[in-house]
């Protein structure tokens, strides 16, 4: 919800917060005043200046839509699978969303495929390319819910979770760092302290306020400077221009008494600042500096644990395993039911993509890169056209490969059509039947028939001799 100011200034808009929240808040354009932005995300427009409801309404529905979703390259994530991802972005000239398909390289490069206004008609083009089957466009990709932003505050300050089973309305008991049970997590997601200690109750209290960072409109210094400031009776001012975020600090009086720098949280008080009202403020925001900083150790103190724990010797053996899966393996029925099992399982199917694209990528380097003599580099120098040969051969392989495990139908048309006009469809094989050939007299194909009748008679006088191969291999 963060990023509906940012769109509202990009947009032209400047709001700025009326009351002790951000919202309501006033729009305008400049200094001119036009309406107002409610707590509900309604608009209130001056009637003289209604027509800016065409323009406002969109940057809030779409705001609204993609709520909580990842954002990469300046674009909101709905979905990826391999190697092909589908976003959302907003166009400020026409007020309307825009849906882009990607190709993403190694080095996380994108580039566009294809764009378009309809987001159905994305999802299906998403689909086509990615290699995923109409209608089978996963959930977006979004953050961890509040329950799960609770759970990760609560541990940076030492306490620790387990699945409650005793007892019917939990999900899980909270524990602190004895073992003891204070709290748990209800099955509608309310979180409950049990405990009486006044450290602990702050404590969890603590990291439920901060699990709200994702639903707030400011960053977690400033949340918690505003509300700090309500309990004291004063209220920060938030204007959202084009030009940055500005922050002032309002009395009771409603007259300005401090402004506060975003980056540095560096204080700035105005003659209308009395000493107490320095020194509360003062206070407050050194208060905060310190829980920000105190978090930041916790945090970096935390991550190193898990990571040793992750890092301990696996319970079961590498020789139990390749026992186990021996056993599998030779029973027909349970290797399909064990398969079924691990593909249904999202990490086990996340870490086999990765191994499958490395196989892949090492397949390509192989195509991209053969050995070759220093003789047949010589050979390939004088005849570019072995090498404009070797260039649609490897494009070829790489399609092919794409194609594998995701439609059968077309990766088998491919890999017959490559055996018909290279005569095989391996890089080492074809490597071989291009150093047995003789340098041509001419750098030039004038007719792809003829060349394909080549390598078709090319093939045929090595297939004797490749059969065992071509026989292991299927």
């Amino acid at each position: 919800m963060n990023d509906l100011f940012s769109m509202l200034t990009k947009a032209g808009y400047e709001a700025g917060s009326i009351g002790d929240d951000v919202l309501p808040c006033t729009l305008r354009i400049g200094e001119e005043p036009i309406g107002f932005l409610m707590d509900d995300l309604s608009v209130r427009l001056l009637p003289e200046r209604e027509k800016e409801r065409g323009r406002i309404q969109p940057i809030l529905s779409f705001s609204e839509d993609n709520r909580g979703n990842i954002e990469e390259h300046g674009e909101y994530i709905l979905s990826r699978y391999q190697n092909v991802v589908f976003t959302a972005a907003f166009d400020y000239g026409s007020s309307q969303p825009v849906y882009n398909i990607y190709m993403e390289s190694k080095d996380k490069d994108w580039t566009l495929l294809d764009s378009t206004g309809d987001k159905a008609a994305a999802g299906r083009e998403f689909a086509s390319r990615s290699g995923l089957a109409a209608g089978g466009i996963p959930e977006p990709a979004r953050k961890a819910g509040r329950i799960a932003r609770f759970m990760k505050e609560a541990r940076v300050k030492g306490f620790d979770f387990r699945e409650s089973r005793a007892e019917a309305g939990r999900t899980y008991d909270i524990l602190d760092h004895d073992g003891h049970e204070v709290g748990f997590i209800g099955k509608d997601n309310r979180v409950t302290v049990l405990s009486e200690t006044d450290r602990i109750r702050k404590a969890l209290t603590g990291a439920y306020l901060d699990s709200r960072a994702e639903d707030s409109y400011l960053p977690s210094f400033f949340e918690k400077l505003k509300e700090r400031l309500k309990a004291i009776g004063m209220a920060l001012k938030v204007a959202f221009t084009p030009k940055g975020r500005r922050y002032a600090i309002h009395n009771a009086e409603q007259k300005k008494v401090a402004s506060v720098e975003e980056k540095t949280h560096e204080v700035t008080y105005t003659s209308s600042a009395t000493d107490e009202e320095k020194a509360k403020i003062d206070a407050l925001v050194e208060e905060i500096r310190q829980e920000e900083a105190q978090k930041e150790q916790k945090a970096e103190r935390q991550e190193p644990k898990r990571e040793a724990v992750s890092a301990e010797a696996p319970s079961v053996s590498a020789e139990e395993i390749r026992r186990v899966t021996d056993a599998v393996l030779s029973d027909r029925a349970a290797a399909e039911t064990f398969l079924d099992t691990i593909l249904s399982n999202p990490q086990f199917r996340t870490l086999l993509n990765r191994r499958v694209q490395k196989v892949q990528q090492t397949k390509n380097q192989e195509v991209k890169h053969p050995a070759k003599g220093k003789e047949t580099s010589v050979q390939e120098e004088r005849n570019p056209e072995r090498e404009k040969l070797r260039q649609e051969f490897s494009r070829d392989y790489d399609y092919l490969q794409t194609l594998f495990g995701f439609n059968r139908e077309k990766y088998e048309a491919l890999r017959a059509d490559m055996v018909s006009r290279y005569g095989t469809d391996d890089p080492k094989q074809f490597q071989a039947l291009l150093n047995s050939r003789q340098p041509e007299s001419t750098g030039k194909l004038s007719d792809r028939l003829k060349q394909s009748e080549k390598i078709a008679e090319m093939e045929n006088r090595t297939r004797n001799a490749d059969k065992p191969q071509e026989k292991e291999r299927a």
